[in-house]
């Protein structure tokens, strides 16, 4: 699967992190195209890109995937009946269902006789002659593209962006709110330096008060434990395709 596209939006995060080299930077591509910057200026910008990447890849993955803005995905399931259960969700839209050879890496043919009532599930016809068989080399493979739904609870974006801008301050040398694994403690003069264990990691939180408990909230509004027949869902392929209306197949 190709990585996530990151949730930050870099110029929003320059801004807040250096308001003054940002203005002069999205100024200059303004009038510029990019090969005009600098290499400082050039630098900075990747250690935008790569801080929302990571901030956006550590709250998606805390969260096991389950919010994220609308996305389009390819994924293929072998057909054990009519029904296959997609699943990503919330799905907004299929785009288009094709059977698949999976022994040629083809897509073989647009199908037609299909339909999706609105929930994760696609329903197929009987005339299509799909086979219930195992074999992997035959013709009951079907690839679909789709969208899923924006389910970002509120705070989502406000929260991945502080989280980017710790991390740039960190890799920038920067004092920063991430916290360390070693800690310094004076106690009537005496000082001395312990290891913590950070345990907080073991119960998927990141030792950050603000963050965590907007965590803990959204799981329980979308909680990481999901169900799936492994008849109607045996899903062989997974592809993130990209934060774009209509998927390209």
């Amino acid at each position: 699967m190709a990585s996530v596209t990151s949730w930050v939006d870099t110029k929003t995060l320059a801004i807040l992190t250096d308001p003054l080299a940002a203005s002069d930077i999205y100024a200059k591509l303004e009038a510029v195209p990019p090969e005009a910057l600098d290499e400082e200026e050039e630098l900075w910008l990747a250690a935008l890109g790569r801080a929302g990447e990571q901030a956006t890849w550590i709250l998606r993955s805390l969260l096991n995937a389950k919010v994220h803005p609308a996305e389009s995905w390819i994924e293929d399931y072998r057909l054990h009946g009519r029904t296959v259960v997609l699943r990503q969700g919330p799905i907004d839209s299929v785009v288009k269902v094709q059977s698949y050879d999976p022994c040629g890496a083809t897509a073989t043919a647009d199908l037609t006789d299909w339909c999706w009532a609105g929930d994760n599930s696609v329903t197929f016809g009987t005339g299509n002659g799909y086979s219930s068989t195992l074999c992997s080399c035959r013709d009951d493979v079907v690839r679909i593209a789709f969208t899923t739904k924006d389910n970002l609870p509120p705070g989502a974006l406000v929260n991945v962006t502080w989280l980017a801008g710790e991390h740039l301050k960190a890799a920038t040398g920067q004092a920063c709110s991430l916290p360390e694994r070693i800690t310094s403690i004076t106690r009537q003069g005496v000082s001395w330096t312990m290891l913590d264990p950070m345990q907080f990691l073991d119960t998927g939180l990141t030792g950050v008060g603000r963050l965590d408990s907007w965590l803990a909230t959204a799981r329980r509004e979308h909680p990481s434990a999901s169900m799936y027949d492994p008849v109607k869902s045996d899903r062989l392929r997974s592809e993130y395709v990209g934060l774009v209306e209509v998927v390209p197949v």
